[in-house]
């Protein structure tokens, strides 16, 4: 599978073979540095859309795709 690092499992993913961008291997502690980045940017992000308490506009908005309650939207002014 994969190391463990900071309680989680680091596997080679599958989605590699997918993948059109050539394969970075990366240290345990830099992995971990950009999970802590990922995490403080989805927390901010969250913060503020909770703050805010707006509803998109479906005029404007469109949803995508969605999975596990998780939605992505495509700008239709864009």
């Amino acid at each position: 599978m994969g190391e463990m690092a900071s309680g989680r499992l680091r596997s080679t993913a599958v989605w590699e073979e997918a993948s059109r961008f050539p394969r970075v291997k990366l240290s345990v502690d830099k992995l971990d540095e950009f999970h802590s980045d990922a995490e403080q940017l989805l927390t901010k992000t969250m913060k503020a859309y909770h703050q805010s308490n707006v509803l998109l506009n479906p005029k404007r908005w469109k949803s995508v795709r969605s999975k596990d309650n998780l939605y992505v939207y495509r700008d239709r002014v864009a």
